[in-house]
């Protein structure tokens, strides 16, 4: 009985020794895979030895073996110990071998990562010219992914008109935004889809930039009918686009419903839809995103003004009239030194002369306060988009300007009573008196227009402002729609009438009631160049305001600075149309 305990135990020990014995190690296993990799690889570099030598002239063969070693030279992803060396050794041989050849010339510029690709992509440009096409598509192509915005899309499109179909998304983009429409749209369509699903969203997404509203739809629909799937939340925006609301619905069936983008979607689709339940609960869940929760306000308010009864819309607008309030209180906070300055001078019997003496303090206040306000309340209310940094189209910019002047002049109204009609037109003997002074500044004020671009223009400085690509997308927008009279009736005598009323109007007159002209003068005119928001033309805005504050004073009234900066504005407006 014990023997036979022993000899079990004998058996159990030596099973389990065999057990053991066949128990894979990890380290062996990763050194035996390694060892096969390191075989694979060297027959690999056999092979593309054995086509070299069987073609020596070829130099593709020879980049083709540089790409294959490159995959092995990094430690974090993929490494064989030999690689590096092997990877120096070959590009060495590439540029000794064929240093005129495209194909090395291309290879090495997509293996530079030291910064400088772009600059040594385009010293190739000249001597590409003489390159089969599709390697000189393959040199734009890399250009437009090293460039700055400015040259991006130039270098996209030359790709694309060269056959590398895989520019397209950002040709048509390019396009899209010099408004050459028609051009964009038929280069969308005669380019093949393409065969990754990413490259194809970003098509789509392009395509939206488009008038045509099926556009993108149709480029969901040839990707599809090719085999390639475009990203969810791009066919939902197809769908939406192309004014089918109901088939977008459908189509966001399992998106994520925390997502913050989804959300977003999410609210758009139903306010296509008229889903007004849905859009509210967008509303509501947004808690932490005050502009977000804001820009659904104002669609979700202007697509149903019945939603404002609900306690959340309710409570939101309650939210906008304080801001309004506190902006509005905080203009006047800025006139209280003024005050106190004005009482100073008149203790020391310094009184001041107003051009137009029924004009005080609470009505420049009111001026002032009304011109803010109901800008930015128009810019929200007309452009939510901006609040997510978004882009403004020509329509949408004539828009804005149109009903942020109108709303201005209606709120300015009661201010009208404060002058009198010769305050505000004028009379024979101001206008016989003063119109070569208007011409003379206006002479100066181009004169300082023409200094200012050639100073710019030899520093070779980015002028490019929000104001000027408003007025630029105005311009386009009148020149494409035929809405000249329209522009020119906003730009050149909406917006003077406007802005002369309450800067040289409100602002001087009751400025200068409580300090020195001087002082009243330049104060009004920087506040002035300030509102356009365009630094680098911020000496002529300054100029123009102190010229109509001095045509103001002279004559005492507002109406030949407003043709001073009428003429200004309808000038500026008929050349860039012009252009």
């Amino acid at each position: 009985m014990r023997m036979g305990k022993v000899a079990a135990c004998l058996l159990a020990l030596w099973v389990g020794g065999a057990c053991a014995a066949d128990r894979p190690d990890a380290e062996a296993a990763a050194g035996a895979v390694q060892a096969g990799k390191v075989a694979a690889y060297r027959d690999a570099l056999s092979r593309f030895d054995a086509a070299q030598a069987a073609a020596p002239g070829d130099a593709s063969i020879g980049v083709a073996r540089c790409d294959f070693i490159s995959r092995y030279t990094d430690s974090e992803y993929d490494w064989v110990e030999s690689a590096p060396a092997d990877y120096e050794a070959c590009t060495q041989m590439l540029a000794k071998r064929w240093p005129a050849s495209p194909d090395v010339a291309l290879f090495e510029l997509g293996n530079d990562w030291d910064g400088d690709a772009l600059e040594k992509g385009e010293a190739l440009l000249d001597a590409a010219k003489a390159w089969p096409k599709p390697q000189q598509a393959q040199l734009y192509a890399s250009l437009a992914e090293h460039a700055e915005e400015d040259d991006k899309g130039d270098y996209a499109l030359r790709a694309v008109e060269l056959g590398d179909a895989t520019q397209t998304a950002e040709a048509v983009t390019h396009l899209a935004g010099k408004q050459e429409y028609a051009k964009a749209q038929a280069l969308l369509e005669r380019t093949p889809p393409d065969d990754l699903d990413w490259r194809a969203t970003r098509r789509v997404k392009a395509a939206m930039l488009l008038p045509d509203t099926q556009a993108a739809q149709r480029e969901v629909e040839r990707h599809a009918r090719a085999g390639v799937e475009v990203y969810q939340d791009a066919r939902v925006r197809a769908l939406l686009r192309a004014g089918k609301p109901q088939a977008a619905q459908a189509a966001m069936a399992n998106a994520p419903a925390q997502a913050a983008s989804w959300r977003a979607l999410r609210f758009d689709v139903a306010v296509a839809a008229k889903d007004w339940p849905t859009a509210l609960a967008q509303v509501e869940q947004e808690t932490e995103d005050f502009g977000t929760r804001l820009q659904r306000f104002v669609k979700l308010a202007g697509a149903h003004p019945a939603s404002m009864a609900q306690p959340t819309m309710l409570g939101t607008a309650i939210v906008l009239l304080m801001v309004a309030m506190a902006m509005a209180l905080a203009m006047g906070l800025v006139f209280v030194p003024v005050h106190y300055r004005g009482l100073a001078r008149r203790l020391q019997h310094r009184a001041s002369k107003s051009p137009f003496p029924r004009v005080t303090l609470w009505h420049t206040w009111y001026g002032v306060a009304t011109i803010v306000v109901v800008q930015t309340f128009a810019a929200l209310m007309l452009a939510p988009e901006l609040l997510d940094g978004g882009e403004l189209r020509g329509a949408t910019m004539m828009r804005l300007a149109s009903w942020s002047m109108i709303g201005s002049a209606l709120f300015l109204l009661p201010m009208v009573p404060v002058f009198d009609r010769r305050a505000l037109l004028g009379d024979r003997a101001i206008w016989r008196g003063t119109w070569k002074s208007i011409v003379g500044w206006w002479l100066v004020l181009l004169a300082i227009t023409t200094v200012l671009g050639a100073l710019y223009a030899g520093m070779d400085a980015d002028t490019s402002t929000e104001q000027v690509r408003m007025v630029a997308a105005m311009a386009d927008e009148a020149r494409d729609a035929g809405g000249v009279l329209v522009t020119f009736g906003v730009i050149a005598l909406l917006g003077p009438m406007v802005e002369e009323f309450v800067f040289r109007g409100l602002l001087l007159g009751g400025l200068s009631r409580h300090l020195d002209f001087k002082w009243a003068n330049g104060i009004q005119a920087v506040a002035f160049a300030c509102l356009h928001m365009d630094p680098p033309r911020f000496v002529f805005y300054l100029v123009m305001g102190l010229a109509c504050g001095w045509l103001a004073r002279r004559t005492g009234s507002v109406a030949p600075a407003f043709a001073l900066h009428a003429l200004n504005n309808a000038w500026a407006i008929g050349m860039m149309m012009a252009m």
